[in-house]
């Protein structure tokens, strides 16, 4: 009996770490601001390229509760990026940026700060050149799940 606790248990636990590594994966926002990308986890991880002198925008839209939400920004170049995260909604207007770099530098930003009321926020992440980002969601506001 112990033996099939284990394998059940064994098989619960790669479900969920597969799982959660699919909804972190390769979340690019839409490139239409009316339309955001739904965040659905605490953590987006995306790719984006461009040609240094030619930006680019992608929106996300998260739905957040009245109380206090803390946003980490860090991207990594591969040879030059200039990235910008943008936050929006009913009394909120923040940003991260702008993350310059000309080589392949580690750059990161955070913000912290008093949402009003529930609603969903409209993120932007403007971007020039080629890099990974990730964004991390948390504080009260947040009502996604995870940590």
């Amino acid at each position: 009996m112990k033996k099939q606790s284990f394998y059940v248990l064994f098989a619960a636990i790669i479900v969920l770490v597969v799982s959660n590594g699919i909804s972190v994966v390769a979340q690019i926002g839409s490139t239409d601001r009316d339309h955001p990308r739904v965040i659905r986890a605490r953590t987006v991880t995306a790719s984006v390229n461009t040609p240094l002198g030619e930006g680019q925008e992608v929106f996300y839209s998260i739905p957040v509760v009245k109380g206090y939400m803390t946003i980490d920004f860090a991207a990594t170049p591969t040879d030059g990026m200039n990235m910008v995260l943008g936050v929006e909604g009913s009394g909120v207007f923040e940003s991260i940026g702008p993350l310059i770099s000309g080589g392949n530098d580690r750059m990161s930003g955070s913000i912290r700060f008093k949402v009003p009321r529930a609603q969903r926020l409209l993120v932007n992440v403007r971007y020039a050149g080629n890099a990974r980002y990730t964004i991390n969601f948390s504080g009260t506001a947040v009502t996604l799940p995870g940590r």
